[in-house]
């Protein structure tokens, strides 16, 4: 048990101290289409350059990047607006074979998955007495804009 006079939410965009609160969240999907991110080991591939791969009838992009000083890299799969993204080490091996060069064997190991859905939005409030909402939990925004934190 932990006693304190304030509180610093800071867990993240679906932050859950913000949802007990009833801290509502304003704000609009940027892109409605899913994307499957998740941080891979793969054997075979050049860690000196991106990897994109375009779309293919069926298909959409497909981008994996090496994460520098990790042997890492970042696997990123859009989707159609509605599909279902399977986050499972198999649902990433499928969709790393399916749509590039590479077997599901090669990626050898799954370390992180999300489901990742751009949206902009801005906590209605950032505090309820003694507790204040920082960070994601009081606002987000698409890695590719905004402060560009993440690039």
């Amino acid at each position: 048990t932990v006693r304190a006079r304030y509180l610093v939410a800071a867990d993240g965009g679906r932050s859950a101290v913000r949802r007990a609160l009833g801290i509502g969240m304003t704000g609009e999907s940027v892109d409605p289409n899913p994307t499957l991110v998740a941080d891979v080991r793969i054997s075979g591939l050049d860690r000196d350059n991106w990897h994109v791969f375009p779309p293919r009838e069926g298909d959409d992009l497909l981008a994996i990047c090496p994460l520098a000083g990790t042997e890492d890299f970042q696997v990123m799969a859009r989707f159609p607006e509605g599909a279902y993204v399977d986050t499972s080490p198999d649902g990433v091996r499928k969709v790393v074979a399916e749509r590039s060069h590479l077997a599901a064997e090669d990626v050898t190991e799954v370390r992180w998955t999300s489901d990742f859905r751009p949206r902009a939005a801005l906590a209605d409030r950032f505090r309820s007495g003694r507790v204040f909402i920082a960070g994601d939990a009081a606002h987000v925004h698409s890695p590719a804009g905004g402060q560009g934190l993440n690039t």
